[in-house]
């Protein structure tokens, strides 16, 4: 049939002239643990006019797909956001904002992917952006949701794509980014934008722990600028503590710890100070991490293993839909961070011939992030899960309790490769089997995560619990667990972790072979 001829739209071709579109990139801003909306990431689109360069790309227009979540957090947020108890709009407005929020008010590292489509594909993709203002959908952090909304838009500027087409059960922000660059010639060329963070580690590692007090000392006014310009100092140095000081400053500033009036007054100082050292090279920028985002493992995983725990044998299967731990490998993640989401394995008992649950995992979240002079982060963990636990009265080997149970502390990085950690620790355990069918309690435990060379990594982990509500015991775990990259979707694990509660021991051996899916 004949196609009804196009209506003009003033408004439509007043907006889309405003935007002045000349190409498409997809955004990457990588994944922020403290938000649980981003903690696997998020993808936006940008639309950059003819003629930009990687400064004026900031004055573009970005398309974003987001919650309407108000002022929900913690549990209602969780809930809410699993199950569609949000709505979910289109919105376009400055790059640059997306940029402050993203990379200096959460020191997320950005990912910016150039793509290949023509004039007539990017004015369809606006055409229907602007057919869904004001047009809310049901929103689901899990599938429905930013980055699934992304690939229907590429698919309708190119329907030949069908990339929504290729999603099954979770849309994670960082498969998707795998499905558009494995299409030949789709991206032509990847930016990689450091986070203000970012940036502010690099620019400390580069100087002396002497300077780095130095510029720590200026930013806190500790030190004045006056007295500090009586030092004796080469002048590459002298411009770059400077630096330092004054991007320390606005680091505080943008995470709300520094007073705005004073905070400007002392950075234009250190600027002005710094620009009359004419001999002063800018610093090297942060250099590009060696893996991006979509080459790093997949995030679902498939493993199987054999286990012997006390006198008895075991063969294991685990599956996990998604996403990182704190063993795998952290190309193309955020390291010391681990989201384990619905992981469940079952065991078959060879001597019994019996099939059981092992464990499983609602949620583990884990964020262990170093401190040093410029950063003061603190560790946490959390997880709710059914985990095999020593129990009151019962010597069964499938003694399962379900426990909810966190912590928080700090970590140090003392050198390249290792993590130290050390947390207080809470939980709540529930079983038939604990007097009032419950225990709850508080210890503490300690830990390192070391990488040994670019594919082992070993972990050391001890726990110590008091229970004195419910069923009063002492609880302990040590835990020594490897894990060996064999390529970027198989590994290989060896563990060893000892229980002791009740005046028994529970001890586990399991070698084991994942694959990520």
């Amino acid at each position: 049939p004949q196609r009804l001829p196009p209506l003009p739209c003033p408004d439509f071709e007043k907006w889309y002239a405003g935007i002045n579109p000349g190409s498409l990139t997809l955004v990457f801003p990588s994944a922020y643990i403290n938000n649980p909306s981003s903690m696997f990431g998020h993808t936006l689109l940008r639309v950059d006019p003819p003629g930009q360069d990687e400064n004026t790309r900031l004055l573009s227009y970005a398309i974003n797909y987001g919650a309407e979540t108000g002022n929900d957090n913690g549990v209602a947020f969780a809930i809410k956001g699993i199950f569609g108890g949000y709505y979910g709009g289109m919105g376009i407005g400055p790059y640059y904002k997306k940029v402050k929020e993203y990379s200096d008010f959460e020191s997320r590292d950005i990912w910016e992917y150039q793509l290949a489509f023509s004039a007539e594909e990017i004015q369809r993709l606006l055409a229907h952006v602007w057919e869904l203002r004001g047009i809310h959908f049901e929103y689901y952090f899990f599938d429905e949701n930013c980055s699934y909304l992304i690939l229907t838009l590429l698919d309708v500027a190119r329907p030949s794509l069908a990339l929504s087409e290729q999603l099954h059960g979770w849309v994670i922000p960082s498969d998707t980014l795998r499905l558009v660059t494995n299409r030949p010639r789709l991206v032509t060329k990847t930016v990689y934008r450091p986070a203000a963070g970012t940036r502010l580690a690099h620019l400390a590692a580069s100087l002396s722990d002497e300077a780095q007090d130095t510029a720590l000392a200026l930013a806190d006014e500790k030190l004045s600028l006056k007295d500090f310009l009586r030092q004796e100092r080469p002048p590459q140095q002298r411009a770059d503590i400077l630096l330092l000081a004054h991007d320390y400053l606005r680091y505080e500033f943008l995470a709300q710890r520094r007073e705005k009036t004073a905070s400007a007054r002392l950075s234009r100082q250190l600027l002005r100070a710094r620009s009359r050292i004419a001999e002063a090279r800018p610093p090297a920028p942060a250099p590009r991490p060696a893996v991006s985002p979509e080459q790093g493992h997949a995030t679902g995983m498939l493993q199987a293993g054999l286990s012997r725990e006390n006198k008895d044998n075991y063969l294991q299967l685990r599956l996990r839909p998604a996403y990182h731990d704190l063993l795998d490998s952290d190309a193309g993640y955020v390291p010391g961070a681990q989201i384990d989401f619905l992981n469940i394995a079952a065991r078959y008992d060879t001597r019994r011939e019996k099939l059981s649950l092992d464990a499983f995992t609602l949620v583990d979240i884990v964020s262990l992030t170093p401190r040093s002079r410029f950063f003061h982060p603190t560790s946490w963990r959390i997880r709710a899960s059914w985990q095999r636990r020593l129990l009151p009265g019962s010597r069964s080997p499938s003694n399962l309790a379900f426990a909810v149970d966190g912590g928080g502390g700090l970590a140090l990085r003392p050198t390249d490769g290792l993590l130290l950690f050390a947390l207080l620790d809470g939980a709540l355990l529930v079983n038939s089997h604990y007097q009032d069918d419950y225990s709850a309690g508080l210890g503490a435990e300690t830990g390192a995560l070391l990488q040994l060379g670019s594919r082992w990594k070993l972990q050391l982990r001890a726990q110590v619990m008091s229970f004195r509500s419910g069923n009063p015991h002492r609880y302990e775990q040590y835990s020594v667990d490897q894990r060996l990259v064999i390529n970027p979707q198989q590994a290989l694990n060896l563990s060893w972790s000892q229980q002791r509660a009740f005046g028994r021991r529970l001890e586990n051996w399991m070698l084991s072979w994942r694959w990520y899916l």
